[in-house]
């Protein structure tokens, strides 16, 4: 496990116990803030400029106390990390988070972030998708592989349509909320492509980077600081231009996720006609 602490005095760390972690913290904010535990959000957005924002999804408040010293030990659910980031560093990471609430203003977000997730095997809504205009249809017959993955036999027509796509949607409904509408974090993954008049095999599975990282920060974090941490899990940096904070798309999949896979037929002036199934995953929630 790699450790991130950014906040001055504070002594974090966690051992796994039946399953759960034992989280240990110790410090002068444990002693004289009150603590909070449960699945929490980091969400990341560009409003005059890139901003991070911090909820809970469920929680509830830490009733064990501190010592005389300013240690406490508590248990924590732990669930697998859910990340979805574009290359703006815009999205969300959703995994184990403890809040410390500071009388002088200044709170504490702890994230547990653990990629190991197991999630079974898929499940599709439909086996056939179709897009089709006028006579010309496109077809992606789906099926599911020995090894779990989705497997798509796409058909493109020789007219209607300049190429047909195979695009996977995942999105996780966040905290954010702008005014009474909760919003939504998506990323689209180009799962494959087949030219007109041609037959194509794609494949899709779900990511998981290899992390173990407890990250501790103050509420108001930076994006330098942020970006820092991502490269530790896994994540390359880009060339800091707009959309460019990281080189790629930073997904790592988990519990939460909402999984769309779409056959578009793509036509140059008009609208693409376009098919929809949704992927579900047993160990999905």
């Amino acid at each position: 496990m790699s450790t991130f602490n950014l906040v001055d005095g504070l002594a974090a760390d966690y051992k796994i116990v039946d399953d759960k972690a034992l989280v240990h913290l110790g410090g002068d904010l444990v002693a004289h803030g009150a603590i909070y535990e449960g699945a929490g959000d980091l969400v990341c957005y560009y409003w005059n400029g890139w901003n991070a924002l911090m909820q809970f999804v469920t929680s509830k408040k830490v009733e064990a106390q501190p010592s005389q010293g300013g240690e406490i030990e508590f248990p924590l659910e732990l669930f697998p990390a859910s990340c979805l980031l574009d290359t703006g560093a815009a999205g969300v990471i959703r995994a184990p988070a403890i809040k410390i609430e500071s009388p002088h203003g200044k709170d504490v977000w702890l994230f547990l972030l653990r990629s190991k997730w197991s999630p079974g095997r898929p499940v599709l809504t439909k086996t056939l998708l179709s897009a089709s205009h006028g006579a010309d249809v496109a077809t992606a017959s789906l099926r599911v592989g020995m090894d779990d993955e989705v497997i798509a036999d796409v058909t493109a027509p020789s007219s209607s349509f300049k190429r047909v796509d195979l695009t996977m949607s995942r999105s996780i409904a966040t905290a954010r909320e702008w005014g009474d509408k909760r919003q939504d974090t998506t990323v689209v993954e180009a799962v494959g492509s087949t030219e007109r008049g041609q037959v194509g095999t794609s494949t899709w599975r779900p990511k998981t980077f290899d992390f173990e990282a407890l990250f501790a920060f103050y509420s108001k974090l930076t994006f330098p600081l942020f970006r820092t941490f991502m490269e530790t899990i896994g994540a390359v940096a880009g060339d800091g231009r707009i959309g460019g904070q990281l080189a790629s798309d930073f997904i790592s999949d988990g519990p939460g996720m909402k999984y769309s896979l779409k056959l578009s037929g793509v036509r140059t002036w008009m609208p693409n006609a376009v098919d929809v199934t949704d992927v579900t995953f047993p160990n999905g929630t």
